[in-house]
């Protein structure tokens, strides 16, 4: 029994350094080194491989963003960046997409007039049709 534990302890310890290695290689991750390396080293950032994972994946996800909607990060409108700050790696920020969506709400909040058509209230330059009348 303790043959295989070990023999699946070997199997994912290497399963897990070829997964560091593959990761601390990835182009957003070198770059994070270089732009700071007076302040963290590789091995460094191995107790966040976790972290970086989501990193990679989410900015990913957002060089082929779908949409506000269908954004697929783990949090809905939001981009990750890297950030050594009091034992964390990862800070979140708001994507252009969700700022406009706010500023569109806000926007919406603005005009409380029951009188106003629906059509005129959403309007926008891009959806007004202009005619010779």
């Amino acid at each position: 029994m303790k043959r295989m534990d070990n023999a699946n302890n070997k199997i994912s310890t290497k399963m897990i350094d070829k997964q560091a290695k593959t990761i601390m290689k990835h182009p957003y991750v070198v770059k994070f080194l270089l732009d700071n390396q007076e302040e963290i080293t590789p091995s460094q950032l191995r107790p966040f491989l976790s972290k970086l994972n989501q990193y990679i994946r989410e900015l990913d996800h957002c060089k082929e963003c779908p949409g506000l909607e269908k954004c697929p990060n783990l949090m809905r409108g939001y981009y990750p960046s890297l950030k050594v700050y009091a034992g964390n790696l990862i800070t979140m920020n708001q994507c252009t997409k969700l700022q406009n969506y706010h500023m569109e709400q806000n926007r919406k909040k603005l005009i409380q007039c029951h009188v106003i058509p629906k059509e005129v209230k959403v309007a926008t330059f891009n959806t007004i049709e202009i005619t010779s009348d």
